[in-house]
């Protein structure tokens, strides 16, 4: 995702920096959700 943001010149693009953050934000909230159905594996055991 960052590839895509450096890729993009800051201001003229605005708009498109917008929505790719809107769906982004939308992504990760899917992930959020996927994460908070199932214990992390990344985390050390209790």
């Amino acid at each position: 995702m960052s590839l895509l943001f450096d890729a993009l010149p800051p201001e003229p693009h605005k708009p498109v920096l917008e929505i790719v953050a809107r769906h982004a934000d939308v992504a990760n909230r899917y992930r959020l959700h996927a994460i908070a159905q199932k214990p992390p594996q990344c985390s050390p055991p209790a």
